[in-house]
């Protein structure tokens, strides 16, 4: 049986993979991307959360540094 991975569940293990200053919050829900300075980003549905996705959302959010 494979194991279907969340993001949630990988946040609580500190396995996001997210840029660094970018967080999770989660709802029963909503899991929603924030930024440091606690901007929202992105909302996704909790049931269906690939945390490849939402890693993939935070690095296309981040400033060129051109």
């Amino acid at each position: 049986m494979t194991k279907k991975v969340t993001t949630l569940a990988e946040h609580r293990a500190a396995k996001t993979g997210l840029p660094a200053g970018y967080h999770v919050q989660w709802d029963p829900e909503l899991l929603t991307l924030h930024r440091g300075d606690g901007t929202m980003v992105a909302a996704f549905s909790t049931e269906g959360a690939v945390p490849t996705r939402v890693a993939s959302v935070a690095a296309a959010d981040l400033p060129d540094t051109d």
